[in-house]
């Protein structure tokens, strides 16, 4: 496919979060109540996965921020996706590992 003909407008704003949404979506079908009762089983693994999600990795984001020296907005980029815990990348391995 030619290039040119691609529409990057299109692509980031529409076919992407479609695509994620589906995605999304998909994934939370294939949920059942026993998947959410056996997270319970194992509370270390939730506070774990939450203290790093929400403490580490912002605190990550923070770290390269000052040690590269980057321009005011790159870092409010940067510590935005940081502090903003999931996405498709976390549902994928959670379902992953719900199997």
């Amino acid at each position: 496919m030619n290039p040119e003909f691609v529409n990057p407008e299109l692509v980031n704003q529409v076919l992407l979060p479609i695509s994620l949404g589906l995605m999304m979506l998909a994934m939370g079908l294939s949920l059942k109540v026993q998947h959410f009762a056996k997270l319970w089983l194992f509370p270390k693994v939730i506070a774990l996965g939450i203290t790093l999600q929400l403490v580490l990795l912002p605190a990550l984001a923070w770290f390269w921020i000052v040690v590269l020296g980057l321009s005011a907005s790159v870092a409010a980029g940067l510590i935005l996706v940081a502090l903003a815990p999931g996405g498709a990348t976390s549902n994928a391995v959670s379902y992953t590992h719900l199997r």
